[in-house]
């Protein structure tokens, strides 16, 4: 039976980040930080006062249908519509990007999983653009996708990385499943599942198996210092195969996600490490689908699929129940990459 969670604002940019520029010398950084952490606190006492929020979309069962909005550089949700489905380009980069987007991640999860949209009913899939004036950051917020700008200094447009759409979006798939609550241990699932299933949009749009991924999360989005400081590392916002090195000695300080179980956050930022702990469940899958090869949207992305939609998830899953029934589902899809799968639960120590 299909759960519906109480509204949630799920974004790409964790909050360590903004938490961390908020404290620089640097009045600028320091005014991004704290700007970026005023809007996220305002979304979610938007979103408490408003659940549960529907999707603005009519079902409309077996076909694609989208719509672009622009906020216009404010905050008002959903904006002005500048793209209805069958719409022409309208010739604005991020309202042509957020369109081809929601497309592409529509036919991933139709013809990978049979999934009719988001919610498996046909949803129409709405999406706002320029939402605020350089807003750093891209979510979900329970009925469709919002994108910021970018300020320009630290971090470009959302619309630009197909992974960060795929990432969002899946979040409305959660929603609509297993509905992981989003805090401690079935929060960094919530975010670790995102983040397979745009690594896992990005793979099959480019046509990578899982040897010649990157498995990284947002190439692209952030902007790197020129020159880049001695020992800087800035390689995306997080390494799905080798989580707390996609970035270091920035101006938001180090990737914090750990490798391992033992050293998971245990602190309450972040909703519990939300965006923190689900390293470990990435690298997880990740060294799953390298060990199996191949594409990895295809045995080790039925795994997740089926163990995210359809196979008893509580909504309180903490990593043990979830790699408990990623063993049960192996062994029902393909028994032979079940050793594969424990190595993978192993090396993260769950």
């Amino acid at each position: 039976m299909r759960k519906t969670i109480s509204a949630q604002t799920c974004s790409i940019i964790p909050p360590h980040i903004f938490n961390r520029l908020s404290q620089s010398r640097d009045p600028e950084l320091q005014r991004l930080g704290l700007r970026g952490l005023q809007i996220t606190a305002r979304l979610r006492a938007q979103r408490s006062a408003n659940e549960p929020l529907e999707g603005l979309g009519a079902d409309t069962p077996g076909v694609l249908t989208r719509n672009v909005y622009t906020a216009s550089h404010h905050e008002s949700l959903p904006g002005r519509i500048v793209r209805p489905e069958d719409g022409a380009p309208t010739g604005d980069t991020a309202e042509d990007q957020a369109y081809d987007g929601a497309g592409i991640v529509w036919d991933f999860y139709k013809n990978v999983f049979n999934r009719d949209s988001l919610d498996n009913k046909g949803l129409r899939l709405d999406s706002t653009v320029h939402y605020g004036a350089g807003y750093d950051n891209a979510f979900w917020n329970g009925s469709q996708m919002v994108y910021g700008d970018g300020d320009g200094k630290l971090m470009h447009a959302f619309t630009g990385a197909i992974d960060v759409i795929g990432h969002e979006m899946t979040h409305g798939v959660t929603q609509n499943e297993s509905a992981l609550a989003y805090l401690g241990e079935s929060g960094a699932l919530n975010e670790s599942l995102s983040d397979v299933f745009g690594i896992l949009v990005k793979q099959r749009h480019l046509d990578l198996d899982a040897a010649a991924s990157d498995w990284l999360i947002g190439v692209g989005i952030l902007i790197a210092p020129d020159p880049l400081p001695p020992g800087a590392v800035c390689r995306g916002l997080r390494d799905m195969l080798n989580p707390g090195t996609a970035y270091r000695g920035l101006a938001f300080g180090d990737d914090p996600q750990p490798a391992t179980y033992a050293d998971r956050y245990s602190g309450s930022d972040d909703n519990g490490g939300v965006h923190i702990n689900s390293g470990i469940a990435n690298k997880v899958f990740a060294t799953y689908a390298v060990a199996v090869g191949g594409k990895a949207w295809e045995t080790p992305g039925r795994v997740w699929y089926q163990t995210a939609t359809g196979a008893g998830l509580p909504s309180t899953a903490t990593f043990a129940q979830f790699k408990a029934i990623t063993l049960k589902v192996a062994r029902q899809i393909d028994a032979g990459t079940v050793p594969a799968l424990q190595y993978a639960w192993a090396s993260v120590g769950v």
